[in-house]
């Protein structure tokens, strides 16, 4: 699989687990942007409009892109892969924290078998492993 189909479905992946009420990486970062899930309650709240960080948000991906944009006009041999290189970077340590807090969760919530917390681990460690090859095979193959 491809880099970018395992960046979507890591993102897929967090968002699926903050929906059903497991505390993940993604969830701070949806009630910065303005969207605070309340799972007990069944219930959405989202305020993108108001949320200071959007606001931050779109100022630093602008200013990003115009620094990419002029960084080309000077480079002759400019590297495309740069300008990925910080979605993955974001995309990994959300994964790394959701990672974690899964683990905690599985092991917190099983009363304290070790088998669940393990079986946890083992799909979650696959699916890092992977990650990482696809980094190393988009990176390398440049």
């Amino acid at each position: 699989m491809k880099l970018g189909g395992w960046m979507m479905m890591l993102v897929a992946m967090m968002i699926f687990l903050s929906l059903i009420g497991i505390p993940t990486g993604l969830t701070e970062v949806l009630s910065k942007v303005g969207i605070n899930l309340d799972i007990e309650n069944e219930t959405i709240n989202a305020d993108i409009g108001n949320s200071s960080w959007w606001t931050v948000i779109m100022v630093a991906l602008t200013a990003i892109s115009a620094a990419a944009v002029i960084a080309g006009l000077f480079a002759k041999g400019y590297d495309t892969s740069l300008v990925i290189v910080v979605p993955i970077i974001w995309i990994g340590g959300l994964f790394i924290g959701t990672f974690w807090t899964v683990i905690l969760y599985a092991y917190n919530n099983s009363g304290g078998q070790f088998w669940i917390t393990g079986m946890v681990g083992l799909i979650f460690g696959t699916i890092a492993i992977g990650f990482s090859m696809a980094c190393v095979d988009y990176f390398a193959g440049r």
